[in-house]
């Protein structure tokens, strides 16, 4: 959520794909925020891409899903001359990248952030280009974190955070 956040803000045209377990809380809060949605288990990822790209193909695919297959399905999304960004820790993957380079298809990597990622996302914030209510999740006490990661990995939250004032007392 928000990777597409910041994409529409830099002027992208953004859709946003997830899986199954994705259709209850993800991507109705994506399709909220405005976005176009794709459930890859569900809808013909082709002909979606075609419909949405006249048939080129993504210009930039953003692999936010922290699992190996994102890059692979990635590289079939993206047109050529395009570009992948792997956001955050992937796991690993072995693929041929033949395709890679006869598409001339651009790969970066994102993991860490540095300090002027930090003061440009607390402008977009300020700026209201990202709802910041719309991934941080409080639903969960500190006292719950069994709940919050089991929810996170059904798809019913995107970013659980903790109220730590609990351990105060």
């Amino acid at each position: 959520q928000l990777t597409a956040q910041i994409a529409r803000a830099q002027g992208g045209e953004v859709v946003v794909a997830g899986v199954g377990q994705d259709a209850d809380y993800r991507l109705p809060l994506a399709e909220e925020l405005g976005f176009q949605t794709i459930n890859v288990e569900a809808d013909d990822l082709q002909a979606r891409r075609d419909e949405l790209t006249d048939g080129v193909g993504y210009d930039v695919v953003f692999d936010t899903t922290g699992h190996p297959s994102g890059l692979t399905m990635a590289v079939d999304e993206v047109r050529k001359g395009g570009q992948i960004v792997l956001v955050g820790q992937t796991g690993e993957t072995t693929m041929p990248y033949s395709p890679l380079v006869r598409a001339e298809i651009d790969l970066q990597c994102s993991y860490a952030s540095m300090y002027e990622d930090f003061e440009r996302s607390l402008r977009l914030i300020a700026s209201g280009d990202v709802d910041h209510a719309t991934f941080l999740d409080d639903r969960f006490s500190l006292l719950e974190a069994d709940e919050a990661f089991e929810t996170f990995l059904e798809g019913g939250t995107c970013k659980p955070v903790f109220d730590v004032s609990v351990l105060r007392d």
